[in-house]
């Protein structure tokens, strides 16, 4: 999400620190989906998502940044009709420096470090989900709640892993990404390994060119019970003025289907734009088109 400082900013002296800067940032969808496979309820529909980011944060005399983030947001046209869809997106508290950023709660997994963009621009299709199948907190592997990035020329490092609460019982899974940039071009590296279940080793690349914007990747999951699956996925875009096309592949061996799938997006100005895709995930026909913003 577009993180842009309000006019508002409030500024709250704090005894050893330099000012406290607390600002906002938001987005929205809203629009029409279509679903193929839905069997009982409405195959199209209403969308509307909202999202409102807070954020403070404060720098110490010896100028590391500490900060905490928390999202509200709202999924659905049918949470904000009831007035109970106001929903925590994710908590999170972090210090950085040069050293990188340290970061606890709700935090991105290592292994995604070069994660393929969806096609439709509003919920999304679920085009790259199905090449994300084994990677991140995918498949069998949880959800982290400590990570470590670090940016040190070309490189970046990521680790992350779930130690939890005391009385978690949920199987360790940990991960570990290296990714290299050159000039608008870059190849990473990914690994999550959950323990009683197995690991999945990703590699991924990609760049900008000319107004051509592409990025892929592969998987192999190494399950401790059942063996090998991979998957991949191909993204590519392309923005001529205010008009951006895009288009998307990805399979893997748990999918009856290859799934594809083609979006555009309009850029209206102030952050804003129309947007809208159309894709076959597993054999399903989806769709989606509306607006969004963001501020």
């Amino acid at each position: 999400m577009k993180k842009i400082l309000l006019a508002t900013t409030m500024l709250v002296g704090t005894a050893g620190f330099a000012a406290a800067e607390v600002t906002l940032s938001g987005s929205a969808v809203f629009g029409l989906g279509y679903d193929e496979s839905i069997a009982v309820g409405n195959d199209t529909y209403s969308v509307m998502e909202t999202y409102l980011t807070a954020t403070a944060t404060v720098q110490s005399d010896a100028g590391l940044e500490f900060g905490f983030e928390q999202v509200f947001a709202t999924f659905s046209t049918e949470d904000a009709r009831s007035g109970t869809g106001i929903q925590n997106d994710g908590t999170k508290v972090y210090v950085s420096g040069a050293f990188g950023k340290l970061s606890f709660g709700s935090v991105s997994e290592a292994d995604e470090i070069g994660a393929l963009s969806d096609i439709g621009g509003l919920n999304g299709l679920g085009v790259d989900n199905v090449a994300e199948a084994y990677t991140g907190d995918s498949s069998a592997h949880n959800s982290a709640d400590i990570n470590y990035t670090g940016t040190f020329g070309g490189f970046t490092v990521a680790l992350s892993t779930n130690l939890n609460g005391p009385a978690d019982v949920t199987d360790s899974t940990s991960a570990i990404a290296l990714k290299y940039a050159f000039g608008d071009a870059y190849v990473a590296m990914g690994y999550v390994d959950t323990e009683n279940f197995g690991s999945t080793a990703t590699i991924y690349a990609g760049g900008d060119f000319s107004g051509v914007s592409v990025k892929a990747m592969y998987s192999e999951l190494d399950q401790e019970v059942g063996g090998k699956l991979d998957s991949y996925g191909v993204y590519a875009s392309y923005t001529t003025g205010a008009l951006t096309l895009m288009a998307e592949v990805a399979d893997n061996d748990s999918s009856a289907d290859t799934s594809y799938g083609l979006g555009a997006s309009y850029d209206l100005g102030g952050g804003a734009a129309v947007v809208g895709g159309i894709a076959s995930v597993d054999g399903d026909t989806k769709a989606e088109a509306g607006v969004s913003f963001e501020f």
